[in-house]
């Protein structure tokens, strides 16, 4: 409640199971809980306590993201039997377990997971109260709801997106050939709430019982302090409309976000077939008379995809992932456009008839399952093929996008096997490097630190220079072009995909470099040890 208003605490609360039978100890005496730094305190809580390592910590928490990961799995399959059948829930589950941005958020311990879950499970409970009102799932939406307004301030966006469920469900009718007439056309109930005021009651009752399920469910996850909960949707709202952060699109900088960059990641990092296939989907539900109930998938994605475009914060994919199991059933219906075709004569057109377009669907079906085989196990990293792949992702996007510092350990296990060279270190993320046994040379401060000022660098051996890819790019630098220099040349290895390593014990420029950066961070010391190497260096 505490340290962190911007993001509710019913996320970190289920994260926090999974370590509690091991009663890690809070570090209440440090100088950082007292002030309030997150960051600090996060690092001791989780490298300098004695009830578990970092590994154990980290591998429970891990779990409990997983198992919401399942859980929501489990959702689509469920959601995409009731309306499509079997085999095409088979599908959408298929398309949700390849899919890498699932897989990658799915196994750590952040909110994301947690608010695809809400919003996902808030939906289907929606659709199934809409199929038959009755007190409890109006409850049932209420409880979701509330749960999901506790794990992260971006399901706000529920009351937009059931408005337009709601729409599209309010009036049953047949769907007519205009797609934005159904908008009132509610398939799923059989009863007209225009003509039975009854139905209307039972309207209006479900909607004050999911209002006061989800206000009861919102307070007690902040133990009755809902203004706490008021107060950090407005840090929220003045953050996503009037702050600024710096962010790299494909080699430009910007200090507002545009509107299409989480959806540019959306493009970007989804598989190709999902892509396709939910198209595919889409235009069914747009265009098809039968398919025009799958609009409750398509619409609620579109109004959250507009809402995160509004915001000057959405630097990545993360901030879309709650529409990504929607996105999943959407495809599981344009697979079945393939899969089943239509009884009658041929068309005359090879790729509409019956014969061709099962194989269309397997092939794409066979293109997933290599896609994600191929990303394992670097599924943060993952870019499709027709953005360069994983190997050129940070020319488009970094950040959550692809480098959250997740290579250290790798890079820790290839300098100990290149006998521990010296190492300078540019790392961009929250690991601690001592934990993993790395002795290096920083070259960028953190935030509130300084740096020594020693005379410790060596004249003679072999010298690595590591840059993780978004340090590379310049995020989070006073100057974006300071390692403009390194990224067009060939590093010695990579560390995963994030980390690039470059043999510098020879290269007079990188090394003079090197000097400039620590000369102009008030190391004259270490500047100078750089400088005599460079000189030694040159022919």
């Amino acid at each position: 409640y505490r340290f962190d208003r911007a993001n509710p605490p019913a996320g970190r609360m289920w994260a926090a199971l999974g370590i509690l039978p091991l009663r890690p100890a809070l570090p209440m005496a440090s100088t950082a809980w007292t002030t309030g730094d997150e960051w600090t305190t996060g690092q001791e809580f989780l490298y300098r306590n004695r009830a578990a390592s970092a590994e154990t910590l980290l591998a429970r928490g891990r779990w409990m993201t997983a198992l919401l990961s399942a859980a929501l799995g489990l959702l689509v399959f469920l959601w995409g039997r009731a309306w499509l059948g079997a085999w095409p829930a088979v599908g959408a589950l298929a398309f949700y377990t390849a899919d890498p941005n699932i897989l990658a958020h799915g196994s750590v311990v952040t909110l994301d997971m947690a608010a695809a879950a809400g919003v996902t499970l808030t939906l289907w409970l929606l659709s199934r109260w809409f199929e038959r009102p009755a007190a409890g799932r109006a409850i049932a939406v209420g409880v979701a709801t509330g749960l999901a307004l506790g794990v992260k301030f971006s399901a706000a966006a529920l009351g937009p997106m059931a408005f337009v469920f709601a729409l599209f469900a309010s009036r049953r009718g047949r769907p007519s050939d205009r797609p934005w007439a159904d908008l009132k056309v509610r398939p799923y109930e059989r009863q007209d709430p225009d003509r039975d005021p009854g139905v209307r009651t039972e309207y209006a009752r479900g909607l004050a019982l999911a209002a006061a399920a989800g206000l009861v469910t919102l307070a007690l996850i902040y133990r009755g302090h809902l203004d706490l909960y008021l107060k950090g949707l407005e840090i929220v709202r003045v953050e996503t409309q009037g702050a600024t952060h710096p962010l790299y699109i494909h080699g430009a900088w910007t200090a507002i976000a545009p509107w299409y960059t989480a959806l540019l990641a959306l493009v970007l990092k989804t598989p190709v077939p999902t892509l396709l296939l939910a198209g595919l989907g889409a235009g069914l539900a747009v265009f098809r008379r039968a398919d025009r109930r799958c609009l409750a998938w398509l619409l609620p994605a579109a109004v959250f995809c507009v809402g995160v475009s509004m915001s000057n914060m959405q630097m990545g994919l993360r901030y879309l992932l709650p529409i990504l199991p929607l996105i999943h059933l959407l495809a599981a219906r344009g697979l079945m456009g393939f899969l089943v075709g239509r009884r009658g004569r041929p068309s005359g057109r090879p790729w509409a008839d019956l014969k061709v377009r099962p194989y269309i669907g397997i092939a794409l079906l066979a293109w997933l399952a290599v896609t994600s085989a191929r990303a394992h196990p670097n599924y943060l990293t993952y870019f499709h093929e027709f953005a360069g792949g994983p190997s050129r992702g940070y020319e488009w996007l970094v950040d959550s996008n692809y480098d959250w510092g997740q290579d250290l350990g790798r890079l820790a296990r290839q300098w100990r096997t290149a006998g521990k060279p010296d190492l300078s270190l540019v790392y961009y993320g929250m690991a601690d490097a001592e934990h993993f046994g790395l002795r290096r040379r920083d070259l960028i401060p953190s935030v509130g630190t300084e740096l020594p000022d020693a005379d410790d660098v060596p004249q003679a051996g072999p010298m690595w220079l590591a840059i993780s890819a978004s340090s590379l790019q310049g995020l989070d630098l006073s100057q974006h072009d300071l390692f403009a220099w390194a990224r067009g040349r060939r590093p010695l290895a990579r560390a995963g995909y994030t980390i690039f390593v470059y043999d510098v014990g020879n290269d007079a420029e990188a090394l003079v470099k090197l000097g400039d950066i620590d000369r102009n961070t008030d190391r004259p010391k270490t500047a100078a040890g750089y400088y005599e190497r460079a000189i030694a260096a040159r022919p």
